[in-house]
């Protein structure tokens, strides 16, 4: 038998950010490439992706895909289906892999995981 449970997790700016810096220093590297507004450096852009003033543009590296906007609230929906699929909310994010932030960010991208 299965129940169904609604549970509301708090997560921080900090910790989204911490999983999009995993994801790309490491995650996303094999498919993707990003980009973020040109008039500032990347520690800017990651501050203000936080409290979700910016957006990363993620691109597959073929260029076969249009390219994609990565926000704060869709990196946020993301990592709730990642939690979902994985069965718990018991996650600190701050421990979240490679591997794990890839999958949060294609969730995030794609409502699926397309590549790997």
């Amino acid at each position: 038998m299965k129940i169904q449970v609604s549970i509301t997790k708090e997560t921080s700016g900090e910790d989204l950010r911490d999983i999009l810096v995993t994801a790309l220093e490491g995650g996303i590297g094999y498919w993707a490439v990003c980009s973020w507004p040109d008039s500032m450096g990347y520690q800017e852009a990651l501050e203000l992706f936080a409290l979700g003033k910016v957006a990363f543009t993620i691109q597959d590296d073929e260029g076969d895909e249009d390219p994609a906007e990565l926000t704060r609230d869709r990196l946020l929906s993301g990592l709730g289906q990642w939690m979902e699929e994985k069965g718990t909310v018991d996650i600190d994010p701050g421990q979240i892999d490679a591997s794990d932030a890839d999958c949060i960010v294609q969730l995030a991208l794609f409502k699926t995981v397309i590549y790997g």
